[in-house]
């Protein structure tokens, strides 16, 4: 048997494999060279992804390490995606929550243990895919308008050689 390190890697390893599985087909997907793990349509993407737990006495959840000095940083990413798999196969499947990483707080993010039910404070970016792709356009919107800035410069500074 592994350490428990080994086994959140696994864990990781399994939620950057599914995420991309799932959007592979749109668009390609590659690691991130930036701090993030995912790079999809020029979006940085950090993928957490946890199983439900005790956290504290009398409680279950999903916790999600977002910062923690030399592992990880969602200050890195566009956008965060949590997933919440499922612990056993009977289980329903796994839930996502897309959430910009400029709006995550602290250094940890808790899901209650019914995510599918859930109406808390996170609610609101669960399943959101469609948050994914308007940041997508817009940070798509913003290399483009940026491009037409440094380009003619670039020309400029060429031509003058």
């Amino acid at each position: 048997m592994g350490s428990v390190r080994e086994f959140y890697e696994r864990i990781g390893d399994v939620g950057e494999d599914l995420l991309t599985d799932i959007l592979q087909p749109l668009a390609p997907v590659e690691r991130s060279t930036n701090g993030a793990d995912l790079l999809w349509r020029g979006l940085e993407i950090e993928v957490k992804t946890a199983r439900c737990r005790h956290y504290k006495p009398g409680r279950t959840g999903y916790q999600f390490c977002l910062r923690k000095d030399g592992h990880t940083d969602v200050g890195h990413a566009d956008i965060a995606c949590l997933i919440c798999l499922p612990n056993y196969p009977k289980d329903e499947g796994s839930c996502f929550f897309w959430i910009p990483a400029d709006r995550l707080p602290g250094l940890h993010l808790t899901i209650p243990s019914d995510p599918l039910h859930y109406h808390g404070r996170w609610a609101e970016y669960q399943d959101r895919w469609d948050l994914l792709e308007e940041i997508a356009l817009r940070k798509e919107a913003q290399d483009a308008a940026t491009a037409e800035l440094v380009l003619p410069a670039v020309q400029q500074a060429v031509l003058a050689q």
